[in-house]
């Protein structure tokens, strides 16, 4: 691994300093599974060999977006209560994106808070989603309206956990970390010559692209924890990524409906003549297209333009008046606000259900 990239280091954060490990060695990582109290698990290792090891009760759960609810956070916290869990006690969450935000989501309000570490599990959680505290589930129409900003005291990335992973993992997980080292500017560059042999589950170019995409989060999100500036940035293809998710029911998973909502970003830009088709973004769309399976292509062309700009209607960081987007422009990216009376979502992205255009939108 490059000298100047870190395998170890913290992240400031008004609750505390919280401390990351980025390692292909597994022996440290059961030392620090079995500090915790209990765990949370995600429950494609409930008959793995792997967690033998763990001397802790471990509670099992599906990492399927219905369980994303209230109902669910409920059902949790009793039965942690009956474990006779106390405010000193530290839940460990093994798991990708859906266990980590349920089992972040419960510490940040179990007994007003108790301390969690947290060990991801899938690619894009370990690049990702694992630093910046946030938790969030969903409501009956909304994807992640109810949420914290509640960090783990300890996050261990065991990359060696890539190695059980299908390649469409591994490409949302890149895509997801290029699109953090393309918005931070320095490792952009350096991710994008590792992506083959990523691809090939080379376990040294697999954490050499964590550490930069981590290292290039922990920057922007200790300027801007709570995504007021810069960290807002980082949403870049999220409005239409999650609208897409809700729009196919799910069956377009989430780093590749953020990786099509980079390039509606990029399309609805240049439509709208808020950058140059020449744009830095572009660089970033040709490696995320190559990425995204033709078959993710296949089932967004079933997707409804009406389903579409319902879900997108609906997006968190919208208010009253204004609908809000992340978009390249001349200046970078911004966030740039429409009046909801003078922006019509259907006619402004008619190019939605135009399959091929999409599919080749950068041809």
């Amino acid at each position: 691994m490059d000298t100047q990239i870190s395998e170890k280091f913290e992240v400031l954060s008004s609750y505390g300093s919280y401390e990351v490990t980025i390692t292909d060695e597994s022996s440290q990582f059961f030392n620090v599974l079995n500090e915790c109290s209990i765990i949370l698990c995600d429950s494609y290792f409930k008959n793995s060999k792997f967690l033998k090891k763990c001397d802790k009760e471990i509670i099992f759960i599906d990492p399927v977006e219905s369980n994303k609810s209230l109902k669910k956070i409920e059902e949790l916290s009793e039965l942690l209560s009956s474990f006779k869990l106390s405010r000193n006690s530290i839940l460990g969450v093994m798991g990708g994106g859906i266990v980590q935000d349920l089992g972040g989501f419960t510490a940040s309000i179990f007994m007003r808070g108790i301390d969690w570490n947290l060990f991801p599990t899938s690619y894009l959680s370990m690049v990702d989603s694992c630093i910046g505290g946030k938790t969030s589930i969903n409501t009956l129409n909304t994807k992640n309206l109810l949420g914290t900003f509640t960090p783990p005291k300890k996050v261990f990335c065991n990359i060696r956990l890539a190695e059980t992973l299908d390649d469409n993992e591994i490409k949302q997980g890149l895509i997801e970390s290029l699109k953090i080292t393309y918005v931070f500017k320095k490792y952009f560059k350096n991710s994008i010559f590792l992506v083959q042999q990523a691809l090939k589950k080379d376990i040294q170019s697999l954490k050499e692209i964590c550490a930069y995409s981590l290292l290039s989060k922990k920057t922007i999100i200790e300027k801007d924890e709570f995504d007021h500036n810069e960290r807002r940035l980082l949403n870049i293809g999220h409005t239409f990524g999650h609208a897409i998710e809700k729009a196919s029911n799910h069956k377009i998973s989430h780093g590749f409906a953020v990786g099509i909502g980079i390039l509606i970003a990029f399309e609805f830009s240049k439509r709208n003549n808020l950058c140059q088709k020449k744009h830095s973004i572009l660089d970033l769309c040709l490696i995320i297209e190559t990425l995204i399976p033709n078959n993710i292509f296949d089932l967004l062309s079933l997707v409804k333009l009406n389903d579409f700009t319902l879900a997108l209607e609906i997006d968190k960081k919208h208010d009253k008046e204004y609908l809000r987007f992340i978009l390249p422009t001349n200046n970078f990216i911004e966030v740039i606000s429409y009046k909801r009376t003078e922006l019509e979502l259907k006619k402004a992205f008619s190019f939605f259900n135009k399959s091929n255009e999409i599919r080749h939108i950068l041809k």
